[in-house]
C-alpha cells in the first residue's frame, strides 16, 4: 500500500513543493506583509488589560518591549509569539497572539495567554476571542515555555490547527499539543499517528537540550520507543545522536499531512538543528510513514533529504 503512496507523492511533488512553499511562509511566528501586522503590541495586550495604564519597558535580556501594567513596576506584559492561519473558518487568515504575563503579588495571572485575532467587516483586524485553552500558567519569562510552532490542516477539513510545544530549556521536558477550534475555542485533539510522530521530534529536541549525558540518552532511548520494529532494525541511539550534531535544540519548521488512512499516514516535516556543533546539514525534510500496530501507532519509514 505504501509504495503505492509514495509513487503516488512523486507524482505529485512540483504540487507538493508549492503547498510546503506557501505553507512554511504562513506557519512563521512572525507576522510580515500581512493584514496583522499593523497590530501593534499595545493593541494585543489591551485583549487582556482594556483599561489600566501601559508603560513601556525595555527587556534587558532580549532588547524587546515590555510593558507595566499600572503602578506596579513588577507586574509586567509582553507580547512573545504570533503566528497566522486559517483557525476558525476556511476563506480568511487569523492570527493568534501569545502575551507573556508575569505578576509576583498575584500568581494566578502569571503565565501565557493565546488572543485570537480575525477581520471584520471593513477587512480590520479585531480580537475575536481570548482562549482559555492557548493559555498556560508558567513563568514566561524564566526556563519554561509554550509557543506556538506550525498552522496546519491535519484533518483535511480546509481549517487549520495549531501544534503548540511546552517545554523547558534546561530539563528536556518537551511536549506537543494539537489544538483546534470548535466553536467557542480552541481544544485539544487526539490525532494519535501525528502525536506518535510529534513524540519522537520532542525528545530529539529534548536529547538536543540535555547534551551527551546519560539523561540526553535516555530521551534518545524514548525517541527510539516511538519507532516500529522494522525501524529500529535500521536505527539506533548512535545514529540519533550523530543526527543531533551536538546543537543546541531541534525545531520544526513545517508540517503537512500529505495521505491518511485508517492504517497509516504519510506525514512530511521539515526541521533545523539550532546551533549546531559538527559540520554537516543543519536544515532537513523527512517523510515518515505513521502505522498502526498491534501496540499503537509507530514511526515506520523515514527518508531524510538535505533542505539547505
Amino acid at each position: 500500500m505504501y509504495s503505492l503512496l509514495y509513487k503516488f507523492l512523486t507524482v505529485l511533488s512540483i504540487t507538493v513543493f508549492v503547498n510546503l512553499t506557501v505553507f512554511a511562509q504562513s506557519s512563521s511566528e512572525t507576522v510580515d506583509n500581512s493584514k496583522f501586522a499593523s497590530v501593534d503590541e499595545i493593541a494585543i495586550i489591551r485583549g487582556i488589560y482594556p483599561t489600566e495604564a501601559l508603560t513601556t519597558d525595555l527587556d534587558e535580556v532580549t532588547k524587546s518591549k515590555k510593558f507595566q501594567i499600572g503602578e506596579l513596576e513588577t507586574h509586567v506584559a509582553k507580547v512573545m509569539y504570533r503566528i497566522e492561519g486559517k483557525f476558525t473558518q476556511s476563506e480568511n487568515r487569523e492570527m493568534i497572539a501569545f502575551v507573556g504575563v508575569e505578576n509576583p503579588n498575584s500568581k494566578s495571572t502569571t503565565g501565557i495567554y493565546g488572543l485570537l485575532f480575525g477581520l471584520d467587516q471593513q477587512a480590520v483586524p479585531r480580537l475575536m476571542a481570548k482562549s482559555s485553552k492557548l493559555q498556560l500558567k508558567i513563568e514566561p519569562f524564566a526556563n519554561k515555555f509554550w509557543k506556538p510552532v506550525v498552522a496546519t490542516d491535519v484533518d483535511f477539513d480546509k481549517c487549520e490547527e495549531i501544534i503548540m510545544l511546552e517545554g523547558n530549556t534546561t530539563s528536556g521536558a518537551e511536549k506537543y499539543t494539537i489544538f483546534k477550534w470548535l466553536g467557542k475555542d480552541f481544544q485539544q485533539l487526539e490525532d494519535l499517528p501525528l502525536q506518535t510522530l510529534l513524540n519522537f521530534y520532542a525528545k530529539l529536541d529534548a536529547a538536543a537540550r540535555l547534551g551527551t549525558n546519560d539523561i540526553g540518552d535516555t530521551k534518545l532511548g524514548e525517541a527510539l520507543d516511538q519507532l516500529s520494529e522494522k525501524m529500529k532494525s535500521v536505527q539506533s541511539m548512535e545514529g540519533l545522536r550523530n543526527r543531533l550534531k551536538k546543537a543546541k535544540s531541534v525545531e520544526i519548521d513545517a508540517l503537512k499531512v500529505m495521505i491518511r488512512s485508517s492504517a497509516g499516514v504519510l506525514i512530511r516535516v521539515e526541521y533545523h538543528l539550532v546551533e549546531p556543533q559538527e559540520s554537516g546539514p543543519s536544515r532537513l525534510q523527512g517523510d515518515y510513514q505513521v502505522k498502526l500496530f498491534g501496540s499503537g501507532w509507530q514511526v515506520d519509514s523515514e527518508r531524510l533529504k538535505v533542505n539547505d
